[in-house]
């Protein structure tokens, strides 16, 4: 009876020993890392205050140039005017006429800060929210009169191109024949630089509308990218 114990009990042992061994030499399993966190959208909106002064800048730099092509619109008007003199003086008066109301808009426009100008006049009393909110407000605006105006424009010169072929036809007034080539070629010429920037000003954003742009929100497309525990984390972000 005694042998049957001591052939079982080393079996026993040696049964249980590898066990003990092999969960003893195990390495406990290391946490998986907890998963990346997606990086924050990349701030790609300009400087506000700084932004604002460049372009209130720019804004009134394109004032003055307009004043200045105002005022040499006027100028060529008063003289065609001379040069248009008829008997009944009906197209010089309508020329000097045109001319006063260009001269005066010009001057006008010369004197009176434009809206974005007058924005960053008063930016020093204004938080960042507030100066972007009235910013906002003022790209909309200039937006809707950009492209009023460009309508307006174009009709404009349209009508003016109509009558400079109706004056280069003889059809209105009793003008002599170079009369009526300084009037019409005047008439043509004119109402095709009006179609021509009033295309221009159709396309072209307003300084108030670029500015705004660039601090008003993010890019149109953003690419942010950074390592995760599966590869790589890439993010798109755009605004259309």
């Amino acid at each position: 009876m005694r042998n049957p114990v001591c052939f079982f009990l080393p079996s026993a042992v040696l049964f249980l020993a590898p066990a003990a061994f092999a969960e003893d030499a195990a390495p406990p399993s290391a946490p998986a890392p907890p998963p990346a966190a997606a990086p924050p959208a990349p701030h790609s909106g300009a400087p506000l205050r700084p932004t604002l002064t460049q372009f209130a800048a720019t804004g009134r730099l394109e004032r003055y140039g307009e004043s200045a092509f105002g005022f040499t619109a006027a100028g060529a008007l008063f003289g065609v005017g001379f040069a248009a003199e008829a008997p009944d003086m009906t197209w010089s008066h309508a020329l000097w006429v045109a001319s006063g109301i260009t001269a005066l808009g010009s001057l006008g426009n010369l004197l009176v800060p434009s809206d974005i100008e007058l924005l960053e006049h008063k930016s020093g009393t204004l938080s960042d929210e507030e100066l972007q909110r009235r910013w906002q407000k003022l790209a909309e605006k200039a937006k809707v009169r950009r492209r009023t105006g460009a309508v307006v424009g174009s009709l404009l010169g349209v009508t003016s191109i109509t009558l400079g072929i109706l004056t280069f036809e003889g059809e209105l007034g009793t003008l002599t024949d170079d009369q009526r080539r300084a009037l019409g070629s005047t008439l043509v010429a004119g109402g095709a630089i009006g179609v021509t920037e009033s295309a221009v000003e159709w396309f072209v954003p307003t300084p108030v509308e670029r500015g705004f742009a660039l601090v008003g929100g993010p890019r149109r497309v953003a690419l942010s990218g950074a390592p995760s525990p599966n590869g790589f984390y890439l993010s798109l972000a755009g605004s259309f």
